[in-house]
C-alpha cells in the first residue's frame, strides 16, 4: 500500500467532501485505476455487505429488484480500500469503498442519448443494534455527464 498511501488519502478526502462526484471518480481512475501495478497489487475478495449495497442502489436507481452480476471486487492489502466492477441492471458499474470510514461511491454507465451518461452515487454505512450493517445511499440530485 505504501506507494499509494498519499493518493488513497487524497481520494478518501475527496470522497468525503467533494460535491462533484465526477471529480472524485476521475481522480481514482487517473491516479490509481489506470496504474497496472496498483491493480496487480490488489487481491480479489468477496464482500457480501458491499454486494447488498450495490443491490440497494440498483433498486433505487432502476426502481426494481435486480441482481448484481459479475461482481469483481479487489482489496488493496494492508489497507481499508476496495475497488472493482460489476453489472447493475445490465449496466457496467465501478465501485470504490473505504472500510475504515464506511463510505464509498459507485459509477453506473447508463448509455443515454449522448452515449456517455453516468449515474454517480456516494454511500455510507453504519453499525446498528444487533450487529447488523445498514447502508444509506445518497443519490445525486442530478445526472452528471
Amino acid at each position: 500500500m505504501q506507494p499509494y498511501k498519499d493518493k488513497l488519502k487524497t481520494l478518501q478526502k475527496m470522497l468525503i467532501s467533494e460535491d462533484n462526484f465526477n471529480i472524485t471518480f476521475k481522480y481514482f481512475f487517473e491516479q490509481l485505476g489506470e496504474d497496472p501495478s496498483f491493480i496487480e497489487s490488489s487481491k480479489k475478495v468477496k464482500n457480501p455487505f458491499l454486494k447488498s449495497i450495490l443491490k440497494a442502489i440498483g433498486k433505487q436507481i432502476f426502481n426494481e429488484e435486480d441482481a448484481v452480476a459479475h461482481l469483481m471486487l479487489l482489496k488493496l492489502p494492508k489497507s481499508s480500500f476496495y475497488h472493482g466492477s460489476c453489472f447493475i441492471h445490465g449496466r457496467m458499474a465501478s465501485i470504490i469503498y473505504f472500510e475504515d470510514i464506511e463510505m464509498g461511491m459507485v459509477a453506473i454507465y447508463l448509455g443515454g442519448a449522448s452515449g456517455n451518461e453516468m449515474r454517480l452515487v456516494r454511500y455510507s454505512s453504519t453499525l446498528i443494534e444487533g450487529n447488523q450493517l445498514a447502508h444509506k445511499p445518497f443519490l445525486p440530485t442530478k445526472t452528471l455527464h
